[in-house]
C-alpha cells in the first residue's frame, strides 16, 4: 500500500519522521584496538544524530517536505538541532509547511519541555563502530509532546502525511505503572490506513519482543532492521538463529522488509513474492568508508523517498526503492557523523546515474536453494 492512495492523505507529498535526536561524540583512536585499562589517544568530533533527526536532515537536504517530531529538549543542543533543521528548510526554499511546523528558532512547541537532549558516544575503528547511548531523561512524558505535535502536523498539512517514518523511540521502555510502547503504538494507530508506515525499531522497541508487536506489524508497510537486530526480533528466542530463519519468519508474517547487512549490503523481502529475495550488494567498502554512522537511517530515508512518489508499493517499486536506498546509504558512508554532510537531490541523482551503468545492481533471486546458500555465507561472514 502507498500514501497517495491512503484515506485522507494530503495532496502534496510530505513525510513525518518520529524518533531520537542526540548529541554524537565521535572518537577515532589513532592506532590499534582499544584495550580496557589502557590509555588511548583519539580524535574527537561533535555531531548530531539519532534516527528521527537523521531521517529529517537527509530528506530535507534532498528537497522533501519533512516534519520531524524529536525527543529533544530546549537546551543548547536542542536549539542547535532546530537551527540545523531550519537551515535545511531555508535552503530548500519551497518547504513552507515544514517551516511552519518547526516554527521560529526557540519556538517552544518544537521541544519536549520535560526532556534534556541525550548524548551518544561512538567509537569508530575502520568500518566498525561501538556505540554508547545515554538513557533518555524524563522520557515517560514524551507521549504528551508526541500527541501534541501529531495534532500540529495534521493541522499544518490539512490532512495526513504521505508517509510516516518511525525510528528509535526511547520512551517506549517499560515503566512502572506505565504503558509499554505507548508512543510507537500511538503513531501506528493514528496513521495506519492513512499514510505509508515505515519502521526501523531500536533496542527499546525490539526488547518488547515479536509477540508484543504482532498485532501492529500488519499495519507497517515497510519494516527495516539490521541483521543482528532482526535475529533478536524475529528468532523467537531460538539459539543460533540464521538469516534463513529470519527470512522465513518475515514471510510467515506476510511483511515487506529490508535487512541491512552492514558491509555486505542488504536483502529485501516483499510480502507478495514468497519465492524471491532481493539481494543488494554494497556500493562502497574498505577504504571508501569514512564512517558508517547513520548509514542504516540513510538507507531508510532513501527507501521512503523513492516509494512516496509511487501509487502502489508493488514488487517493482520495492526493488527500485532498494536501489535508490543503497545510493543514499553509500553516500552517508563517505562523510563523518549521522547527518553532518547530507547531499542534495542533484548530488544524489548524479550518483545514481553514475552507478546505474554498472553491474552492481540489486538482483532478484528466485532459486530458493541458491538464496539459502547466499544467506548461509553471509551468516558465516558475520560470525567471523
Amino acid at each position: 500500500m502507498q500514501g497517495k492512495n491512503k484515506q485522507g492523505a494530503s495532496e502534496k507529498n510530505s513525510i513525518l519522521t518520529v524518533g531520537s535526536g542526540t548529541v554524537e561524540h565521535l572518537l577515532q583512536p589513532h592506532a590499534g584496538d582499544i584495550e580496557l585499562g589502557n590509555k588511548h589517544t583519539a580524535d574527537f568530533s561533535l555531531f548530531y544524530g539519532g534516527s528521527g533527526l537523521n531521517y529529517a536532515m537527509r530528506l530535507l537536504s534532498a528537497g522533501y517536505e519533512t516534519l520531524p517530531i524529536l525527543a529533544i529538549g530546549k537546551d543548547e543542543h536542542g536549539l542547535t538541532i532546530q537551527s540545523a533543521l531550519l537551515a535545511k528548510i531555508e535552503k530548500g526554499k519551497t518547504l513552507g509547511r515544514s517551516q511552519r511546523f518547526l516554527g521560529e528558532k526557540g519556538h517552544p512547541a518544537f521541544f519536549d519541555p520535560e526532556i534534556k537532549t541525550s548524548s551518544t558516544v561512538i567509537i569508530v575503528q575502520g568500518a566498525q563502530r561501538t556505540i554508547f547511548t545515554q538513557s533518555l531523561q524524563n522520557g515517560r512524558h514524551f507521549i504528551h509532546h508526541l500527541k501534541q505535535r501529531v495534532g500540529d502536523a495534521l493541522k499544518v498539512l490539512d490532512g495526513y502525511p504521505t508517509a510516516v517514518m518511525i525510528g528509535h523511540i526511547h520512551s517506549d521502555v517499560i515503566e512502572e505503572n506505565g504503558h509499554p510502547a505507548e508512543s510507537t503504538k500511538h503513531i501506528i494507530d493514528t496513521f495506519k490506513g492513512k499514510s505509508l508506515l515505515f519502521a526501523n525499531f531500536g533496542n527499546t522497541q525490539i526488547a518488547l519482543g515479536l509477540d508484543f508487536w504482532k498485532p501492529d506489524l500488519p499495519h507497517i508497510d515497510l519494516f527495516q532492521l539490521n541483521l543482528e537486530e532482526a535475529k533478536r526480533f524475529f528468532a523467537d528466542k531460538k539459539k543460533n538463529a540464521t538469516l534463513v530463519d529470519v527470512v522465513e519468519k518475515i514471510r510467515s508474517l506476510k511483511m515487506t522488509a529490508v535487512i541491512t547487512l552492514d558491509k555486505f549490503g542488504a536483502i529485501g523481502i516483499h510480502r507478495d513474492k514468497k519465492d524471491s529475495i532481493v539481494l543488494a550488494w554494497p556500493l562502497v567498502g574498505g577504504e571508501d568508508i569514512v564512517d558508517s554512522t547513520g548509514a542504516g537511517d540513510a538507507f531508510g530515508a532513501g527507501l521512503v523517498s523513492s516509494v512516496c512518489n509511487e501509487a502502489v508499493l508493488d514488487f517493482n517499486t520495492f526493488h527500485n526503492a532498494i536501489e535508490v536506498a543503497r545510493a543514499w546509504s553509500a553516500l552517508a558512508c563517505q562523510s563523518m557523523g549521522g547527518c553532518s554532510d547530507c547531499p542534495d537531490r542533484v548530488a544524489i541523482e548524479k550518483y545514481i546515474r553514475k552507478i546505474a551503468g554498472g553491474e552492481n545492481r540489486p538482483v532478484e533471486i528466485k532459486d530458493q536453494n541458491y538464496a539459502s546458500e547466499i544467506m548461509s555465507l553471509i551468516d558465516i561472514a558475520f560470525s567471523e
